[in-house]
């Protein structure tokens, strides 16, 4: 076995390990945001010490009991931050009963090490893993680094269930992919398995736009020059702490535009054309696929939105519903109820091949999905319907899109799908007339000025 291997498996056992640091005092209540983005406090007892450990999760430990440290980090997520608090009641075993509430940092400092090197770096890695439309909407900023250093090798690590898109577009010199579904454990062993043909990759930055346990094991066995860690919790735009997670590491100010071009620019077309698409037709894209009850239009709202358009629409239209089979009964009703002008093509494509025929399409109507990301990604004019959802983060990004706003509480209260003003929910009482409305100044307004998705640190906004 060589040194080098050698060397490796000891980083990997420790890294793994995670060793425990020093205990911090100073804390009396642990915090952070939990997975669906609610922040949550446990409060601690008196004796409790909290400990850090290199993987970013944390442990609280009771002092002076010995050893068995409890391990918080799986009930609240992954990677949550310590926050100060006033000292809470002590519940059974010195935890009390997790609270919640909606609260997000403004701003979340990321954590970054500068590229100082006398040229520019020529191996770079971006890792994301997961999920489909957090994936999709990396693209088009590392595009845009890209343009920055044309001559440089750009790689990219994600899971196996998202990463066609990444491997569709004419983007990366290699797409490396990590296998384990949605067990951590068996993501991590898979992983692990890919470090050494990434360590021979020799990368001189990495960006970590995960970052999460994960994420951060590759990131530090690889041990790059150079390297940043996304900002998570910010309330800004996901885009736009891509944005600026990237640009963290100093190689320059990106321009973004929507101008990812796919390696088979008429993938899905052949399918669609069987499906029912006459080829001349627009494409008005209908897609009902919100994760939750209170973030679903009404399907009638689809039908007569799609009535509404058809009688302005100054070209022949046809209605297409495509995606993954969760939504194949929804699918179902609007294609009957539109007939011939409707195409349920849900589950008949790959996702690179929805990013191609999303590229085609005239208009998207979708509701906060994986399939929204990608159409505004590949550069098609689209209008998100929110309800339910935290729209600060996931509304869909550039100058050709638009956000219809439902909900009434503050954003990010009814962020876990569940409206708070009762029934009928928000999104429940939009009506279809302002969004047949609303996309057609979108569609007047992007004849007249070029897409732009953010551009450039000099200006005073990102475009939205």
């Amino acid at each position: 076995m060589s040194f080098v291997a050698i060397l490796l498996g000891v980083r990997i056992a420790i890294l793994v390990a995670g060793a425990v640091s020093e205990p911090s005092h100073g804390f009396v209540a642990l915090g952070g945001v939990d997975r669906s983005g609610t922040h949550r406090v446990i409060p601690l007892e008196p004796g409790f010490d909290l400990y850090a450990d290199p993987m970013g999760e944390y442990i609280a430990k009771i002092a002076g009991r010995g050893g068995c440290p409890l391990r918080l980090a799986g009930a609240l997520g992954e990677d949550v931050p310590l926050l100060r608090g006033d000292r809470g009641p002590g519940g059974k075993e010195g935890l009390s009963r997790l609270t919640s509430r909606p609260a997000v940092p403004e701003r979340e400092p990321i954590v970054a090490s500068l590229w100082r090197g006398p040229t520019s770096p020529s191996r770079l890695l971006a890792i994301r893993l997961q999920a489909l439309g957090d994936t999709v909407l990396t693209l088009p900023y590392l595009s845009a680094l890209h343009r920055l250093l044309p001559a440089a090798r750009l790689d990219f690590l994600t899971r196996e269930e998202v990463a066609d898109v990444p491997k569709s577009v004419v983007l990366f010199d290699r797409v490396f992919e990590i296998g384990g579904g949605r067990n951590q454990q068996r993501q991590l062993l898979s992983a692990l398995t890919r470090v050494p043909r990434l360590w021979s990759r020799r990368y001189d930055v990495v960006i970590d736009l995960q970052r999460n346990r994960i994420s951060r094991i590759v990131r530090r066995l690889l041990n790059p020059v150079s390297w940043s860690e996304f900002d998570r919790f910010s309330a800004d735009l996901a885009g736009e702490r891509t944005r600026r997670t990237i640009e963290a590491v100093g190689l320059g100010q990106l321009r973004v535009r929507p101008d990812l071009k796919v390696k088979v620019p008429h993938a899905g077309v052949h399918k669609l054309r069987s499906a029912g698409w006459d080829g001349e037709s627009d494409l008005v894209v209908l897609n009902p696929a919100g994760a939750f009850r209170d973030r679903n239009w009404p399907l009638s709202g689809y039908v007569e939105f799609a009535h509404g358009w058809a009688e302005r629409s100054v070209r022949p239209v046809q209605f297409l519903l495509l995606g993954l089979r969760t939504i194949a009964e929804k699918a179902r009703f609007i294609q009957r109820a539109l007939g011939r002008q409707a195409i349920d093509f849900v589950g008949q494509d790959t996702a690179g091949e929805a990013f191609a025929i999303l590229r085609r399409a005239t208009l998207v109507i979708s509701e906060d999905s994986g399939l929204m990301h990608m159409s505004w990604v590949a550069g098609t004019p689209t209008i998100g319907l929110f309800g339910a959802s935290r729209w600060v983060w996931a509304r869909p990004h550039g100058n050709y899109s638009e956000l219809v706003r439902t909900c009434r509480q503050a954003d990010g209260d009814c962020m876990d799908g569940t409206c708070r003003e009762g029934t009928p929910h928000c999104l429940a009482q939009l009506q279809p007339a302002p969004v047949v409305e609303l996309g057609l100044r979108l569609l007047a307004r992007v004849t007249t000025q070029p897409k732009v998705i953010y551009e450039s640190a000099n200006t005073a906004s990102p475009a939205s």
